[in-house]
């Protein structure tokens, strides 16, 4: 009589068993990488506990190799390459004194205590007379400390935590850079970065960029948490054209005040600027809607207002909602002016910034 045909045992959906020696698949070792960053800090050590030593369990300076080249050879998770302190500047009339400079909890390595979340980044900020430092430091690398054993699931773990927290902390970083204003206290509104010069300047791939947005947070030095998200807008292609559209009158303003540009012209100067950045064209028509939706006079007006000695910023249409109007004003040159190579262009936008500031602030 035949033997019954045994279903073979699977370990579909489980992790490899830890046998010496033994190595992951690149596809499995990507998936583990793929959790660790798509997964919120708060929620890191849940996914990580089988892997995780209490401190308590830790061993002691004490209780280290004798031999100081061995532990020199070693990976040392907190290298200055991969976690490495950003600050900024921003000056200021504070003192050291002010009880909202003084150090928080939940800086550097410890958890904080009082609060049910974990951040990736941790912002601190140190008044040191009339200026404030910001000091970027990771709010997970703890984790990275706590991993213990050498399998290649947990390597693989341990591999993929260390990249996020070199991404988080760059990135971090970044923002920090960015918004001095903002984590000073100084600015309500945060200033949102473009996503993909952004990633582009990191070197960070985009789905490994995408997957950090969508979970990183980061702790001020208040003490809010913030999801590094609302730091960033996607651009669509109707932003890089308005963006294309402002850049032209803003390099060509010299010009259009001796003969405003007519909407036909303005279309070659926008394409030539979007199909390096959108890999877009717009027609004649969409480039009248452009203008129109800047609140940018067409070539009539423009000539009129020219001849009554009015400047290009005094031209523009507000319509129904004038903080609205220079708000977008306010973002389209924000972003504009690290592209602008021309020191004249530079000049006009600062300019111009400084005018529309003047007037938000009186609305």
């Amino acid at each position: 009589m035949a033997e019954p045909i045994r279903k073979q045992k699977t370990n579909r959906g489980q992790e490899p068993e830890n046998k010496r020696g033994q190595t992951l698949k690149p596809g499995a070792s990507r998936s583990i990488g793929t959790l660790v960053q798509r997964t919120r800090a708060s929620e890191l050590e849940q996914v990580l506990r089988l892997r995780l030593a209490t401190f308590e369990d830790l061993p002691q300076a004490e209780e280290g190799p004798e031999d100081p080249e061995e532990t020199a050879e070693e990976d040392d998770p907190f290298d200055s390459m991969d976690v490495e302190d950003g600050d900024a500047d921003v000056e200021g009339d504070f003192t050291e004194e002010d009880e909202s400079f003084l150090p928080l909890d939940g800086i550097g390595l410890e958890v904080p205590q009082e609060r049910d979340w974990r951040a990736d980044v941790v912002v601190e900020r140190i008044a040191c007379g009339d200026t404030i430092r910001f000091v970027v430091r990771s709010g997970i690398s703890d984790l990275l400390l706590r991993m213990s054993g050498g399998d290649p699931v947990t390597r693989s773990y341990h591999d993929g935590l260390r990249q996020r927290i070199a991404d988080t902390l760059r990135l971090g970083q970044e923002i920090v850079q960015e918004n001095p204003g903002f984590f000073a206290q100084q600015a309500a509104r945060k200033k949102r970065l473009p996503r993909d010069e952004v990633r582009k300047k990191l070197g960070i791939e985009e789905e490994r960029f995408s997957r950090l947005l969508s979970s990183m947070a980061l702790q001020t030095p208040w003490g809010a948490r913030v999801e590094v998200q609302d730091f960033f807008v996607d651009r669509s292609v109707s932003e890089v054209s308005d963006e294309a559209l402002l850049q032209v009158f803003i390099e060509h303003l010299e010009k259009d005040r001796l003969e405003p540009l007519k909407d036909g012209q303005l279309v070659d100067y926008v394409n030539l600027i979007m199909q390096g950045r959108a890999q877009k064209s717009l027609k004649r028509v969409g480039v009248q809607r452009v203008r129109q939706r800047l609140g940018i006079p067409e070539q009539v007006e423009r000539r009129r207002g020219y001849k009554e000695n009015r400047e290009f910023l005094d031209l523009v249409v507000l319509g129904d909602d004038p903080v609205g109007r220079w708000q977008k004003w306010e973002r389209l040159l924000e972003r504009l002016l690290p592209n602008l190579r021309n020191e004249r262009a530079q000049q006009t936008v600062q300019a111009w910034l400084g005018k529309i500031e003047e007037r938000l602030s009186q609305e």
